[in-house]
């Protein structure tokens, strides 16, 4: 899906134009900033996204583009390997020097958790603006993150509690989510 704002229509075969050539410019920017994850490249990260860059996170908190750059500091130490990283566009608009793209995230990686590497896959669908400078498109915010599912080593994982290793697998659907053996114990006791 991809669209124009204001008046143009869908057979406006201009704006189309205009439309199609901004999502192939940020389809290269997305291939720009795997590379740079995969070589764990942070200046090419930052180099990405603009001066005023912030996100707002799954739970709403907003963060600066400097705690964004500490966490993504903080993951890349964490990673030793990506095998996998891509952004999806599945909906795109433009308005102006602005575009927003929802994108569909998808990272597989060797990452050290509770003392291990282990092996990740995580999942998201997040909206991202674009705003396009003189140097080109940078990401200027994200938003409307909603994580989707979370492996570790094969297990699927609850990414809105803290990892534990010994804890059962997660099941989004389950009303009586299993408890870790040890939590169950204490509670009894």
């Amino acid at each position: 899906f991809a669209s124009s704002c204001g008046a143009a229509s869908a057979t406006d075969s201009s704006a189309l134009a205009r439309v199609a050539t901004a999502r192939k410019e940020i389809d290269a920017q997305y291939a720009k900033l795997a590379d740079a994850i995969s070589r764990k490249d942070l200046d090419a990260i930052i180099a990405l996204d603009a001066p005023d860059f912030h996100a707002v996170t799954a739970t709403g908190e907003v963060w600066t583009r400097e705690r964004s750059l500490n966490y993504v500091r903080a993951g890349m130490s964490q990673v030793s390997q990506t095998r996998h990283i891509i952004n999806t566009i599945v909906a795109f608009t433009v308005c102006g020097d602005t575009a927003t793209a929802t994108v569909l995230q998808y990272w597989d990686r060797t990452q050290m958790k509770a003392g291990k590497l282990r092996h990740v896959d995580t999942h998201a669908v997040q909206d991202e603006q674009w705003v396009r400078t003189s140097e080109g498109w940078r990401r200027g915010n994200i938003f409307n993150v909603r994580n989707g599912p979370a492996f570790v080593d094969g297990k699927r994982v609850d990414t809105n509690k803290q990892y534990d290793p010994e804890a059962p697998e997660y099941d989004p659907y389950d009303p009586r989510p299993k408890q870790p053996a040890a939590d169950t114990l204490l509670r009894i006791a």
